[in-house]
């Protein structure tokens, strides 16, 4: 019998394992091991386990199939289930992880006899390959597999220097915890960050009548675009090939500056994005994450008109501040938190808060980030840091000797140092699709792959 073993069982782990319960066309034995180590995440991740019903996707639900090629996919489902929706509405992220739940489950009930699933709510602390297998260890027990994929999504948030050390009382690291029984209606609450996560919780605030002042604060103050209907901008990918990260971003914001409104014009690179992104250098990848990147992410993740109106109403009423700049420090001062900000013209302010919640959005350097088995792949060199993540290659791990970690893979958020855009549903539904194939193949199990 062969062996399977996916390390992280929300959304990139339930994907892959749906795929090879459906990719499985042989007769020949087949173990799969799903591990997980929050069993509240399991299939849905962080961004799927919201019971917030005012968190929506900011993926229209024509787009947000599991499987690429069937487009209505998810919309069927939502019909079958007496649920209202469209496929151009933005629905709640909750429901679409009740979708993703359901057809784990379905999968599971029609899964041939010769493939044995089990799953395992525990953390993995360890990778250790021998000869030919790999042992892994968890917190109770340790097992042994012919193949490993990592599908450890975003494991652990950046924060500000300082600040994990800090003395503060109310500060949150990550806003995915049981926030909102910890803080009351008229607390000053500070977000550091403006994207969708911030705008997360400051709607979840608003629904709870949140009276006390809200500041979110951002370096670059770049909000997210909104969503709206728009027509398709031309290919210019070609204009692209072989140039350097100042080369395409003057070609990228001469369409731009031609067009007016920039979102078609990212639009239209999002099928090359990751083709893009391989082919420039360490020097240009890192030079586009210091300058570019968050004013890619303000146009590419985008939210709905809805959850803006909400904002705007929020900033009407003052109790919501946007500002734009740096944190110089933050500290306890008796009862509450005093923050000390540059503007962008380098002025220092001060004002005072009750809570501060970390939005920043994930770690992309894997050597501060805190996990036991990071970090113990990182010390036994089964894996390198790279930017962005760890260095792969067409998903197989490449180890700290440069070489390929045959039959280990990874999947999801572990492949943006190699693709960039490798977090959305429509990039790893693809993913999971192509692995499912590859590692049946390695496993001999399947009989023709396409």
């Amino acid at each position: 019998m062969k062996s399977i073993a996916i390390i992280g069982g929300g959304l990139s782990g339930t994907l892959l394992t749906i795929n090879l319960l459906k990719n499985h066309k042989s007769k020949e034995k087949l173990k799969i091991t799903l591990i997980e180590k929050e069993p509240d995440k399991f299939n849905l991740g962080v961004a799927y386990s919201t019971t917030e019903f005012s968190h929506l996707l900011n993926v229209r639900a024509g787009s947000m199939s599991i499987f690429k090629d069937e487009a209505g996919h998810l919309v069927d489902w939502l019909k079958r289930n007496g649920y209202n929706y469209a496929p151009d509405d933005f629905i709640p992220r909750q429901v679409y992880g009740f979708y993703l739940k359901y057809f784990y489950k379905k999968f599971i009930s029609e899964k041939p006899d010769s493939i044995t699933l089990d799953v395992i709510l525990e953390e993995c602390l360890n990778i250790e390959k021998i000869d030919h297998r790999f042992e892994l260890t968890l917190e109770t027990c340790q097992l042994e597999t012919d193949s490993v994929v990592l599908a450890l999504g975003h494991i652990s948030p950046a924060e500000i220097h300082n600040l994990p050390q800090s003395s503060i009382g109310r500060y949150f690291r990550t806003p995915w915890q049981d926030l909102y029984t910890k803080i009351s209606q008229k607390d000053d609450v500070l977000l550091i960050g403006s994207g969708l996560t911030s705008n997360d919780i400051i709607l979840s605030l608003q629904e709870r009548q949140h009276s006390g002042k809200i500041y979110s604060i951002s370096r670059r103050g770049h909000l997210p675009l909104l969503h709206s209907k728009l027509e398709p901008y031309p290919d210019f990918s070609k204009e692209l090939e072989g140039k350097d990260i100042n080369e395409i971003f003057s070609i990228v914001k001469r369409h731009i500056k031609s067009h007016t409104d920039p979102r078609p014009v990212t639009d239209s690179l999002r099928p090359h994005t990751q083709r893009i992104w391989s082919g420039l250098s360490n020097t240009c990848k890192s030079r586009f994450l210091r300058h570019l990147q968050s004013r890619w992410n303000q146009v590419r993740h985008r939210m709905p008109l809805e959850s803006n109106l909400k904002l705007k109403e929020l900033v009407d009423q003052n109790i919501l501040e946007f500002l734009t700049g740096k944190i110089s420090n933050i500290s306890q001062v008796d009862d509450k938190i005093e923050v000390i900000w540059q503007d962008k013209l380098a002025n220092s302010k001060t004002f005072s808060c009750d809570v501060v919640i970390n939005c920043i959005g994930p770690e992309s350097n894997y050597k501060r980030i805190n996990s036991q088995l990071i970090k113990n792949l990182l010390l036994t060199k089964m894996i390198q840091s790279d930017v962005l993540s760890i260095k792969t290659s067409n998903f197989n791990i490449v180890d700290g000797f440069d070489m390929l970690n045959e039959n280990i893979y990874a999947i999801g958020p572990l492949l943006k140092g190699e693709l960039y855009e490798s977090t959305a549903v429509p990039e790893i539904r693809v993913q999971a699709e192509k692995l499912s194939k590859i590692l049946l193949q390695r496993t001999k199990v399947v009989s023709s792959v396409n």
